[in-house]
């Protein structure tokens, strides 16, 4: 159902046959579409509020953009964004002193392009101890991301690679450390991955003792077309 909002200064009551409702100024309501219509057709009283858009056409019928409330348009977005994975059920380290896979994903070939962006974000959470705790993140079975944590208890790194115009070159901007960072004392990790055959995506964990708890709580991977 549209959303309407009434753009007036002053308490006014619609002419809807059978509703005669009072309006407050910016008040907004869901209406159905044969009332919505009918208020609609006074553009100095009702507009369609921002909640509801649509797309513009020009006169050739070629998409325009999105406009919502007070006539704003916003760009069509062209490029996808993707979700490759995802899963917020709870994974546990069942083992020690082992790597365990808590979660896998296929990345089939042909899924990214030349330029496409690979993201991963993950949240490992363990016992703060002074016992190890590995976290990684695997492609194609080569470990691309891995860390070693004690005292703490969780991880939850924005882990980024960019194809470099190429299915086997990348950049990993991120890839050393578990977030965003300035001023870094090491270059960035590049691989070569080949994103022309199908490849599996591995979460890992390994606890170093039993007696510290390991689990993988979330991860969401998504895909971002590039140029």
């Amino acid at each position: 159902m549209p959303l309407v909002r009434y753009i007036g200064t002053v308490r006014k009551v619609d002419s809807i046959p059978g509703s005669l409702m009072s309006w407050e100024p910016g008040q907004m309501r869901n209406m159905t579409i044969e009332d919505a219509e009918r208020l609609l057709a006074y553009p100095d009283s009702w507009v369609e509020a921002a909640h509801d858009v649509w797309l513009t056409r020009d006169s050739f019928g070629n998409t325009g953009g999105l406009v919502g409330d007070a006539g704003d348009t916003y760009p069509i977005i062209s490029r996808s964004i993707e979700v490759l994975s995802s899963s917020a059920v709870a994974a546990p380290c069942a083992s020690a002193g082992i790597d365990e896979v808590l979660a896998s994903f296929p990345i089939p070939a042909g899924t990214l392009g030349v330029n496409s962006i690979l993201q991963i974000e993950p949240l490992w959470t363990f016992t703060s101890s002074a016992n190890n705790k590995f976290l990684k993140i695997a492609i194609g079975g080569t470990v691309l991301f891995n860390v070693t944590r004690t005292t703490a208890m969780a991880e939850a790194p924005l882990w980024v690679m960019i194809n470099r115009n190429s299915l086997n070159s990348q950049i990993l901007p991120y890839s050393a450390n578990s977030g965003y960072f300035t001023a870094g004392a090491s270059f960035p990790a590049v691989a070569t991955v080949d994103f022309s055959v199908t490849n599996t995506v591995e979460l890992i964990g390994q606890r170093a003792s039993g007696g510290d708890s390991l689990v993988l709580e979330y991860y969401r991977a998504l895909h971002f077309l590039g140029d």
